[in-house]
């Protein structure tokens, strides 16, 4: 199984690598066959090579911000606040540990819903009753006078 930075890695050299390919037949094809030399071939994958790995690096740099991003907005339910000197492999997984703490915490609030509302029901039935007595004992106040 490959992760997915290395997948990102993978995808972005070898887009960058196909650029300097599409660059060196661009060239070719506009200047002619004869500046297709050892020079041009490896200026071209060396360009491509760079562009690949600038566009890696700007994606996991964007990925880890958007990891941090998302563990700050996490911290008031799971209390842990991101470290900055985390890889993007350790940010994923400490989203991973804060969405199952999430899951949990959502699990005990609806159990908790789940055990109080019998006794909300019951608590409202009984208020009901009263507020029907209540309203009996007044009317027979009323109708004495």
């Amino acid at each position: 199984r490959i992760d997915y930075i290395r997948k990102v890695f993978l995808f972005t050299h070898l887009t960058g690598l196909t650029t300097g390919a599409l660059i060196l037949a661009g060239t070719a094809l506009f200047a002619g066959a004869e500046v297709i030399a050892f020079p041009t071939i490896l200026l071209c994958i060396v360009v491509g090579y760079f562009a690949g790995a600038l566009s890696y690096l700007f994606v996991q740099n964007t990925l880890a911000r958007q990891l941090r991003r998302q563990l700050e907005l996490l911290q008031p339910l799971i209390g842990a606040a991101p470290n900055g000197g985390m890889t993007v492999e350790q940010l994923l997984g400490q989203v991973e540990d804060s969405v199952g703490q999430v899951d949990e915490l959502i699990g005990t609030v609806l159990g908790t819903v789940d055990n109080i509302q019998p006794h909300y029901a019951s608590v409202n039935t009984t208020i009901l009753e009263l507020a029907d007595r209540a309203r009996i004992g007044l009317a027979a106040a009323e109708s004495k006078q």
